[in-house]
């Protein structure tokens, strides 16, 4: 997060305030979490006529819930977390549905 945060501030001078920086690093942390979760959805329901407008709206219940909403509001490392758990959802859930390889009867992490 700290390595992360000095590339942002020395990158995006221009933006004002290393904290206002940072916060708004955190901030983008936080939408990217809730984008890749919007992902991991749709590809979970995968049955589901509505599966889109469901993964939007779970996505949305879940980034404006009080404590996501307040950690991705301040300056924390948690939002970078739930970032990397997120994808770690998104990665399992296409590991585990992957079909095995015929030559070496290994999956696929990414598609």
């Amino acid at each position: 997060f700290i390595l992360l945060g000095k590339a942002w501030i020395t990158l995006t001078p221009f933006l004002g305030e290393p904290p206002f920086q940072l916060n708004l690093l955190t901030g983008l942390y936080g939408a990217a979490a809730v984008g890749v979760m919007c992902r991991f959805l749709q590809e979970f329901l995968t049955a589901s006529a509505w599966r889109n407008a469901i993964a939007v709206c779970g996505a949305f219940v879940w980034a404006f819930s009080p404590t996501f909403w307040g950690q991705c509001t301040s300056c924390e490392v948690y939002s970078l977390s739930v970032l990397f758990l997120a994808l770690l959802l998104l990665y399992a859930l296409r590991f585990v549905r992957a079909e095995p390889d015929t030559d070496r009867q290994n999956r696929a992490l990414c598609t």
